[in-house]
């Protein structure tokens, strides 16, 4: 997807999960697996998994889809950068939030923020594609 000058890249992995209570632990071991296969690094792992999380959890918690729809996650590499995407069917887009110490909710875009190197929303025909890149060490025998 390319709609804000965005490459798309080279496609690693793509899943259609249910929007359910599991959706974010199957977002996260699409993430694992496509990490484990192309030796990407712990670090780049683990915040790729924080921040497909979340961005997962937002369209479970906030989304209002009808029953049985779906979200999608696509992963790329492009250029140095590993680049995910959640694909939903809702126009409202995430915004970050001042959450006080109390709130049980409202860090979800501040984690990405501070996790990720780029992060963003296109809107698409059918809704919406939220996204984050991470730098990544890709070994030196995959091309870009």
């Amino acid at each position: 997807m390319a709609d804000q000058g965005r490459p798309d890249g080279t496609q690693l992995g793509k899943l259609r999960i249910p929007v359910r209570a599991i959706a974010s632990k199957e977002a996260r071991d699409l993430v694992e697996t496509v990490g484990r296969i192309w030796t990407i690094s712990e670090e780049v792992i683990d915040s790729a998994k924080l921040a497909v999380s979340e961005l997962v959890t937002n369209v479970v918690c906030h989304s209002g889809g009808p029953e049985g729809d779906t979200l999608m996650v696509a992963i790329n590499r492009s250029g140095e950068m590993l680049m995910v995407e959640v694909h939903d069917n809702s126009p409202i887009v995430p915004v970050l939030r001042c959450a006080d110490q109390f709130d049980t909710s409202g860090r979800g875009m501040l984690l990405i923020a501070c996790y990720t190197d780029d992060h963003g929303c296109d809107i698409t025909p059918h809704g919406k594609a939220m996204w984050f890149a991470i730098k990544s060490d890709w070994p030196p025998d995959i091309a870009a």
